[in-house]
Parts: structure tokens; C-alpha cells; sequence
């Protein structure tokens, strides 16, 4: 392309300087032309040359930039305005301070794994049920090990270096986080960070949907409840049966389509159609849990 732009432009060079040299012998007419694409292919690669030196330069100048990874860095992803797609809305900012323990309660942990869900999304569009402040930093589910703590958290049961893990909300995408130390919850120390943030807010739904749904003693179990969840095959509903299962429930129904009955049979549930008018009247009024 470079080519082309210099050939054109000294072609219309070229074509006045035919038109000067009229009446001239027709041998030193061919010699300007030979001699301003000889010049042009010289412009051209000179040019190419040029480009290269300044890329490599370019290239120079990153690599010698000192890389962003010092633990009293914080980095963290933010947005201002609320927006559809996250690379026109967020960006990512560093700073060389981390959050520090300002209320009793607080803990800083350091984040070894954050969501990125879809829950994420909807709050990041505005679409979300409840309030956002902005500026926003997304990641509604966290992982990480304990760095600061106020003088409370202790007496709670927490101590420095602990993995943790919340449903923040937000504020989860960060290398820093400050979180309220009610909100955690004790990760084993061989359970993978990125596997716990993925099950946080599906199985504590679950659990909500199981436990707290009908009062029961803090020592009862599910043994002998029968149980049915709608949507068998999602996250949340095999989260569901999993906990159940796990609780002693006696027997668990489970909607879900054709081609899912199959591993809703191998995992010890009663499939059902989705289609309600075809098992309503069977179930109706025997489920302790729905």
C-alpha cells in the first residue's frame, strides 16, 4: 500500500515532467521514468525500514517496562458508567497501596480467585434487582487468604493466612478485597480456589432453599422428607440434590427435559417431565419441600 501511494504520487510527478520535456529526445524520456521508480522503490523500502526501527523500539520500550506484580500493588477492575459489554465500560487501574482494616469488623483478604458470572454481568448492565454504587469493581463470588483483620474477627474464629470465601457482591475481581467478617466462610486447605469461588453462590442458594425454607431444629435433618426441585438438570438444582442427598432426604423428584432422566436416574432421582399437568396430580400434596 505504501508503494502505491508513493508510485502514484510521483507518477503525477512524472506525467509533468513528460509534458516539460516535450521536443527532447525520446531516450531521456524513459531515463526520468526509469529513474523516479528507481527513486520510488527506494522511498518505499526506506519507508518500511523506518517502520520496522520504530516498532522494534516500541517493542524495546514495553519490555523494558517494569512489570506490575508487587504484592503491595493492588490492581483491580473497574467501572464508572454502567454498560453492555465490559471492554467499553471497564478498565483495569493499579495502585501501590492496599486496603487497609478502618472498622472492627473488616477483614482484607488477598484474592486468589474471583467470578466472573453472569450474575456479574447483569449487575455490570444495571439490570440488577438491587442498588449498585459506582464506581464498581465486579465479582460477585471471592476466594482468598486472610492479611488484615480488625480486632474482632479474631475472637471469631478467623486467623492470618486462613483461606476464606463470600458472596461479596461485588469487589470480587481485585488482587485486594475488604469484606465484612460475617459474610466469610472457612475454605478447606486442599480445595482449589478457582473450584470453591465457581460453587459459592450456587450451593449456599441450595442450601438456603433446603435449610431455611421450613424452620427445623439446628440438629434435624432431611430424613424422610421428600423433595421436589424444579429444573433438575441446572446448577442449582443439582446443588440441590447433592446437599439433599447429603442430608438423609428420603426421596427427591426432580423436573427436567427427556434427554436429562437419564443421569437424574443414575444420581438416585425420580425424573419428571417438564410439562406439570403430566405428574401434578401424583405429587400434589406429598412433597415436604418444593
Amino acid at each position: 500500500k505504501i508503494f502505491c501511494v508513493i508510485l502514484i504520487t510521483e507518477l503525477k510527478n512524472y506525467i509533468k515532467m513528460v509534458h516539460d520535456s516535450r521536443g527532447r529526445d525520446p531516450h531521456s524520456r524513459m531515463d526520468i521514468g526509469k529513474n523516479l521508480i528507481g527513486r520510488t522503490r527506494s522511498r518505499s523500502r526506506a519507508m518500511q525500514r523506518n517502520r520496522s526501527k520504530s516498532r522494534a523500539a516500541r517493542f524495546d520500550a514495553r519490555d523494558a517496562a517494569p512489570e506490575v506484580n508487587d504484592e503491595s500493588i493492588n490492581k483491580f477492575v473497574q467501572y464508572k458508567n454502567f454498560g453492555l459489554l465490559a471492554t467499553e465500560c471497564s478498565r483495569v487501574i493499579a495502585i501501590d497501596e492496599i486496603p487497609e482494616v478502618t472498622e472492627r469488623w473488616q477483614v482484607v483478604i488477598k484474592v486468589k480467585a474471583s467470578t466472573v458470572s453472569l450474575t456479574d454481568c447483569y449487575i455490570r448492565r444495571g439490570i440488577w434487582h438491587d442498588k449498585i454504587s459506582l464506581p464498581a469493581t465486579p465479582g460477585f463470588d471471592v476466594v482468598g487468604t486472610i492479611v488484615a483483620m480488625g480486632d474482632i474477627v479474631e475472637s471469631a474464629g478467623f486467623d492470618y493466612g486462613e483461606a476464606v470465601a463470600a458472596c461479596c457482591r461485588t469487589g470480587g475481581n481485585s488482587r485486594y478485597c475488604v469484606l465484612n467478617y460475617k459474610d466469610l466462610t472457612s475454605v478447606p486447605g486442599n480445595v482449589d480456589s478457582a473450584q470453591a469461588a465457581c460453587i459459592i453462590s450456587t450451593y449456599m442458594t441450595a442450601y438456603q432453599a433446603l435449610h431455611r425454607c421450613k424452620p427445623r431444629g439446628p440438629k434435624q435433618s432431611l430424613e424422610g422428607v421428600n423433595i421436589l426441585v424444579t429444573g433438575g438438570n441446572g446448577p442449582i438444582g443439582k446443588a440441590v440434590i447433592e446437599l439433599a442427598h447429603r442430608a438423609g432426604a428420603s426421596k427427591i423428584f426432580a423436573t427436567a427435559a427427556k434427554k436429562y432422566h437419564a443421569d437424574l436416574t443414575a444420581e438416585g432421582v425420580c425424573p419428571l417431565p417438564l410439562d406439570s399437568k403430566m405428574w401434578l396430580q401424583l405429587v400434589k400434596g406429598k412433597m415436604d419441600i418444593v
